[in-house]
């Protein structure tokens, strides 16, 4: 009789205790089906990526237009002329600030002739340079601009500035 009223004993108390491992049972099962059922983040497809480079550059927005192009630039599922094509709107994007800043160093200008040189390094199918980014590359190589007017910029990086030989760039 004494293993008898420990069974009944065991069974008294734990009549109505029942619902707390059920509960904490169900609420496992709703949190896997909920992290099951969440939408799953989808890349941007990468030609709508460079169209939004291209227009925050048209915009003016070159810091925002770099923080994006390093996004990109850090990811591994580019291939090659992605990577230039990305590498070029970045030296554009560096270049765009540059062109407008009170203060320009030789480390800005290395990085902009950096980023040009990596697009020049890949297939010049992907990404092809403008005679634009050469006359940027050719001014930041040039000693970086430096005391030379915002509206002579592009005329100086050809040589063909105050210093410059003017019958060389006439004609």
């Amino acid at each position: 009789m004494g293993s008898g009223s420990n069974w009944s004993n065991l069974r008294g108390r734990a009549a109505g205790k029942w619902q707390l491992p059920l509960l904490a049972v169900s609420l496992v099962m709703l949190a896997g089906a909920l992290y099951r059922i969440r939408p799953t983040p989808r890349r941007i497809p990468f030609e709508q990526s460079l169209a939004y480079l291209d227009t925050l550059m048209a915009g003016r927005f070159y810091d925002r237009a770099q923080t994006v192009a390093r996004v990109f630039l850090q990811r591994t599922d580019l291939d090659e002329s992605q990577r230039a094509q990305v590498e070029l709107r970045m030296g554009r994007a560096l270049y765009g600030a540059w062109q407008f800043a009170t203060r320009r160093s030789a480390e800005q200008a290395a990085a902009i002739v950096e980023h040009f040189r990596a697009v020049e390094h890949a297939s010049h199918d992907a990404a092809p340079l403008t005679a634009d980014d050469l006359a940027h590359v050719g001014l930041c190589l040039n000693g970086g601009g430096a005391g030379v007017p915002p509206g002579q910029r592009g005329y100086d990086a050809a040589g063909c500035g105050p210093t410059g030989n003017r019958r060389a760039c006439s004609g």
